[in-house]
């Protein structure tokens, strides 16, 4: 079966499909994962062994080259077993948050599936002998011969989309967020091109096998797997969403990873001051790391409480003339924080008077982390001996008028 998309199309879609796969190789490694970049491997050996250049070189390799038909139709059928077995794990209801199955039985069925699927892609090549010893195509040949080998060559492919169109329509039904329903959405309808594209084939292997010609059989013929690339480009491009996520973080480009950077040299101060809040061992996931921060930044501001004015405003407010005014509340409460953990430095191993109020619940960890750098510079420069005052007093801000 040769394509008969123009080079300039299949090329580009090609290239999109192997490039994702690798990638997704290489980054994304959770079960559902590995097995929709299984399904995307085969579904580029679907797409090499379609293109006539790849076709031509083969050819002279082989004794018989029409069994490149029945190879191809074997790597579409496997990758239809592969997508099975992810969505079985989406389907899942004893599955954690990385697609991983937690009961051992079921995580075992896909070899079974795999080898099922193998052993029906294997009975294509006799259900096709006699139309190549004849020097025909399958659909020139005709006879039951083409009924039995379009139904066993679509049948994986229906019944995985199906169940993917199932699982995707629940998914949109009870989705949260419009990004979400939009993607189920999709997956619905490219699932619904996939089963249309199945069921019009082995209705035409019928048509075909009563050597019935009309206009059906001739827009299917000349359609001949025309969407396959586009559909599962179109497919992989949607599951390259997770791996733009995970490759976002290894650059330190995603949210999560911005966020620690910005916690991280306010967490570093207090963490210095009170070692002993840090936990261990250490996360590695970006989102793990972001919620450990907080909880210890938050111990250590709880722990500060003592040292802290009740109005969360420092003993000695500096010149905040160069400090915008929509974040001067921000700088002034950092400022606070600063001083605490002086205090607790300077005081450590005498008990501060305990007190009853606690205005620490108003702090916002985001606005504070945004406010830090400022505060420490504003801190630095007010105890520099060269931006002192008369009697080595610090330079503090004073109202006018």
């Amino acid at each position: 079966m040769t394509s008969t998309l123009p080079d300039y199309l299949a090329w580009p879609m090609l290239v999109t499909l192997a490039v994702i796969v690798i990638l997704r190789v290489l980054f994304l490694h959770t079960l559902v994962d590995k097995r929709l970049s299984t399904m995307l491997a085969f579904w580029v050996f679907v797409g090499l062994l379609r293109d006539p250049h790849v076709q031509n070189l083969l050819a002279v390799h082989l004794v018989d080259p029409s069994v490149i038909r029945q190879a191809t139709h074997m790597c579409a059928m496997l990758a239809s077993a592969a997508m099975i077995g992810a969505v079985t794990i989406w389907a899942a209801p004893d599955h954690d948050n990385d697609g991983f199955i937690t009961k051992t039985r079921r995580r075992d069925r896909q070899p079974l599936i795999y080898c099922a699927v193998f052993l029906a892609g294997l009975a294509l090549f006799p259900l096709s002998a006699p139309a190549r010893v004849a020097g025909q195509t399958l659909e020139e040949h005709g006879t039951w011969h083409v009924v039995a080998y379009m139904t066993i060559y679509s049948a994986p492919t229906i019944v995985a989309v199906t169940c993917l169109a199932a699982l995707a329509w629940e998914t949109a039904r009870a989705a949260g967020t419009r990004v979400l329903q939009i993607g189920a959405g999709l997956a619905v309808f490219i699932s619904a091109v996939s089963a249309f594209d199945g069921i019009t084939r082995i209705i035409n292997s019928f048509l075909v096998a009563a050597h019935q010609n009309n206009a059906f059989t001739e827009w299917r013929s000349e359609s001949n797997d025309i969407l396959f690339l586009p559909e599962v480009t179109a497919i992989a491009i949607v599951l390259a969403t997770p791996l733009a996520h995970r490759l976002a973080a290894k650059l330190g480009i995603d949210g999560a990873s911005r966020r620690i950077r910005r916690l991280e040299p306010m967490w570093r101060d207090l963490t210095e001051a009170m070692p002993t809040v840090v936990l261990h061992p250490r996360p590695t996931d970006v989102d793990a790391i972001v919620d450990r921060l907080e909880i210890e930044i938050w111990d250590t501001i709880v722990r500060l409480r003592p040292y802290l004015r009740p109005d969360l405003t420092p003993h000695d407010l500096p010149d905040l003339a160069q400090v915008s005014r929509h974040s001067r509340a921000d700088v002034i409460r950092a400022l606070a924080v600063h001083e605490a953990i002086d205090t607790y430095r300077a005081q450590q191993g005498t008990r501060p008077i305990a007190r009853l109020d606690d205005h620490t619940e108003s702090i916002d960890i985001d606005r504070l982390a945004r406010a830090w750098a400022t505060a420490r510079d504003l801190k630095i420069s007010t105890n520099d001996p060269a931006n002192q005052e008369g009697h080595g007093q610090p330079r503090l801000s004073r109202s006018h008028g």
